[in-house]
């Protein structure tokens, strides 16, 4: 009798679970765009998360627990607090699924005379395909689980956090099967190999450790990731690889080494070759370095030049650089086929013979030798990369930063739960270029050497050194997979056409609750609403046809289109063109110059911006001026349909294809474009070019706590919403009228500027009112008469 009241308590239980699971897939379905095998493409489900997250408010981001087992030969699991049903998960759950491990590789060897071919080392019948909404019956499906609740703000707080309960190491008894097996493991490579990559499917994945724990605290939360598709070496860059390199001049050739990486050559290494290349230091028990082992004691600076010299002599069609931190760290510890992260490359359990540490008997003992490349097999990531423990310790593109996993890309880092894009730590990657002297004095190596212990050579370890001091570092390679451009052909636009913006409020600012790729910095704090009277923006950037027409006029030597404080610096300086209107500025490549007459004009500071102004406002009867702020942001962002600001003027992640920034693809060099020349990169007003191509001024003197205090000294004395803000009243100095600071907005072509600068909340400034930088223009506002408004 007990079993059948049990068995009839299951029965009503699973009757009535059905309809509740149906009706959560409804939903989804609702969300989604599900395709005809019951799936939904990883990258929708994330925009969608993404979506009712921030915007919505709802509490519908999906939460995984890790759970340890008690079995220490088995892996710790990464599973959802619901589970649905068997047959939902068969059949109609959503994935996000990767590609099985098992991918194909393609080699590339440099040259110095011939341009190399690309040849896969095994041929496929087909593409290997990239996506990462791609399934397969071997790999497990992660079920994301939604709450059908909907709040008006989102949480700050998750309510399930990713767990670990038991952070120790255990140590093997037996040895763990490894995860590549002979059969899987390619053989190590020959001095004379080419460089082998491996291709990492893009997709969602964990890093970093769990916040309770005895784990260094700069790895701590744990959080989630999406990255793109990307290949990485299976091997470090070997001596004979990197040989090449210095054999054909690469090491003394400034077309390979960034300024500041040029700066350090000449002082660091005069003799034009890294330390300890022709013979290794006295602890080093080799007596000759191995040709097939890594190339070590190298810089940041000595590896990027490298991977650029490698794009060229490899027919310049891909682009090398180091891997970023989660690049890495995702190629060394995640399993694709579990979804789980690994402590080790090869497993979670401590196995002593499959990498190159301070107590290894295969490489002579402590502190001994360095091995060839690929000397150990056992030690093989999920994907088959070789040597991601011990060895050399391996560099990565960021410079150090204590706090970057809590703080994320600038803010406080409030929930696990909020997906990273792509993460890649500017700020401190600006200390490379000068830019930057507080941040990234250190290197990021990742991995650990042969000098390391058990401890120091975890997947998840974070290691830091000073980037002009050598140690036992060696790198690996990245390929990025630039797809071909599908961008729309430029059109013909006409310079000076205008683009009306009707009258209304907006939401300018930003929040620390926002979906952040490239993060934010305190002067754009807090969000906060805006009305603005209807105005013109000009629908491009004003253009070097247009600014000849006022030189051609004598602008520059009729005083009444020049503000007052103006005037000496002016004469002082001997203004009678832009700066670089006839010399290219620095850096500049790809493109003759002086560029044609429908490229923004660049070289202008803001007192010949707003001459020309005044000028074109005298000649057409309008009057014409420089954006506020409010005016810019409103233009570069606002959406109208959804009443929602965009991070950049196209959506909310960077997309390379649709501005001329540095990592664009399509739009070759450094250089500027032709106006609308991405208008995939159009704002939701029709803006063009309001990230990248040049830094654009706005009216508005700079304030770093403007948007803290309000337009009118005090927040609350302003009112719920800020009417038409002019921004910060300047102070002017008596004698000198090059001081005071005014605001730029939208980045630029300039290799220099990160990407965190193209966001339409960026609040810029550099120089004074009287710098001419190479990388400034500005567009125009034109004013529309309009009586009183009512807010």
């Amino acid at each position: 009798m007990a079993v059948q009241r049990i068995g009839l308590g299951l029965f009503l239980f699973l009757f009535c679970l059905v309809p509740l699971v149906s009706a959560q897939e409804s939903d989804m379905a609702s969300r989604c765009d599900i395709n005809r095998d019951g799936t939904v493409d990883e990258k929708d489900l994330l925009l969608v998360m993404s979506f009712w997250k921030h915007r919505v408010g709802a509490t519908t981001t999906p939460t995984w627990v890790f759970t340890p087992t008690d079995s220490p030969t088995s892996e710790p699991s990464v599973s959802p607090t619901e589970t649905p049903s068997p047959e939902t998960t068969e059949t109609e759950t959503p994935t996000m699924a990767e590609t099985p491990s098992s991918t194909p590789t393609q080699e590339i060897t440099p040259t110095e005379t011939d341009t190399p071919t690309v040849q896969p080392t095994d041929t496929p019948t087909e593409a290997p395909s990239a996506s990462p909404t791609e399934t397969s019956t071997d790999t497990p499906t992660i079920a994301p689980t939604f709450s059908d609740t909907a709040t008006s703000t989102p949480s700050e707080t998750p309510t399930d956090t990713p767990t670990l309960t038991s952070t120790e190491t255990p140590t093997a008894t037996d040895t763990p099967t490894p995860t590549a097996t002979d059969t899987d493991t390619p053989a190590p490579p020959t001095p004379t190999s080419p460089i082998e990559l491996v291709l990492i499917p893009g997709g969602v994945s964990w890093m970093g450790s769990p916040q309770e724990g005895t784990d260094p605290d700069d790895e701590k939360p744990l959080h989630q990731v999406y990255l793109d598709t990307f290949e990485i070496g299976r091997y470090e860059i070997t001596r004979a690889q990197y040989a090449a390199f210095l054999n054909a001049g690469g090491y003394t050739d400034n077309r390979y080494w960034s300024p500041k990486a040029r700066e350090w050559r000449e002082n660091d290494r005069p003799d034009g070759k890294p330390i300890y290349w022709d013979s290794p230091p006295s602890w080093i028990h080799n007596p000759d370095w191995p040709e097939d082992g890594p190339a070590v004691y190298l810089t940041v600076h000595e590896a990027s030049a490298y991977c650029s010299w490698l794009a060229e002599n490899t027919g310049g069609v891909y682009k090398y650089r180091l891997p970023t931190e989660a690049e890495w760290e995702k190629a060394a510890r995640w399993d694709p086929s579990t979804q789980t992260l690994r402590v080790y490359p090869w497993g979670n359990l401590w196995e002593p013979g499959c990498c190159n540490w301070n107590a290894d008997t295969l490489s002579g003992g402590y502190l001994d030798n360095i091995m060839p490349v690929g000397s150990y097999p056992c030690g093989a990531s999920a994907y088959g990369l070789l040597d991601m423990a011990g060895n050399a310790a391996e560099l990565v593109i960021e410079a150090y930063d204590h706090d970057f996993y809590r703080r994320g890309h600038g803010w406080d880092f409030l929930e696990p739960s909020i997906v990273r894009y792509n993460p890649l730590n500017w700020v401190a990657r600006h200390a490379y270029t000068g830019r930057d002297s507080r941040m990234g004095q250190h290197t990021v190596v990742r991995g650990g050497d042969l000098n390391a212990d058990q401890q120091k050579l975890r997947a998840a370890r974070r290691h830091h050194e000073w980037h002009g001091l050598a140690e036992i570092n060696g790198f690996r390679v990245v390929r990025c997979i630039v797809p071909t451009p599908t961008c729309t052909p430029p059109p013909h636009p006409t310079p000076g056409e205008m683009v009306l913006i009707p009258a209304g409020v907006f939401v300018m600012g930003t929040s620390p609750t926002r979906p952040h790729d490239y993060g934010y910095a305190a002067p754009e704090l807090p969000e906060h609403e805006v009305y603005l009277d209807a105005y013109e923006v000009g629908k491009y950037e004003v253009t070097r046809g247009e600014f000849r027409e006022f030189i051609e006029d004598q602008g520059y030597d009729k005083n009444q289109y020049w503000p007052t404080p103006a005037l000496t610096p002016k004469w002082a300086l001997s203004w009678h063109e832009p700066g670089y209107w006839t010399t290219p500025p620095p850096d500049w490549s790809g493109g003759d110059y002086p560029p044609a007459d429908n490229h923004p004009v660049l070289g202008v500071s803001w007192y010949e911006a707003q001459a020309f102004a005044k000028w074109k406002s005298e000649k057409t009867g309008d009057k014409y001026r420089l954006p506020t702020e409010a005016e810019w942001e409103r233009a570069a962002r606002w959406n109208e349909i959804e009443q929602w600001g965009f991070e950049y003027p196209w959506g909310d992640f960077f997309d390379s294809c649709k501005a001329n920034t540095p990592a664009d693809p399509k739009y070759a060099g450094i250089q500027t474009a032709p106006i609308g020349s991405f208008p995939e990169g159009i704002s939701p007003a029709g803006c063009h070019d309001m990230s990248g191509n040049v830094w654009e001024w706005t009216g508005d003197y700079f304030d770093t706590t403007y948007y803290s205090r309000g337009p009118c000294g005090s927040v609350p004395m302003c009112g719920t919403i800020w009417d038409n803000p002019k921004g910060a009243s300047p102070t002017p100095h008596p004698t000198n009228g090059c001081l005071g600071r005014a605001s730029i907005r939208g980045g630029s072509f300039d290799k220099d500027d990160g990407i965190h600068g193209m966001r339409t909340a960026t609040r810029g400034l550099d120089g004074g009112p009287c710098f001419q930088s190479h990388n400034y223009g500005f567009r125009l506002v034109r004013e529309i008469p309009t009586s009183t408004p009512t807010p």
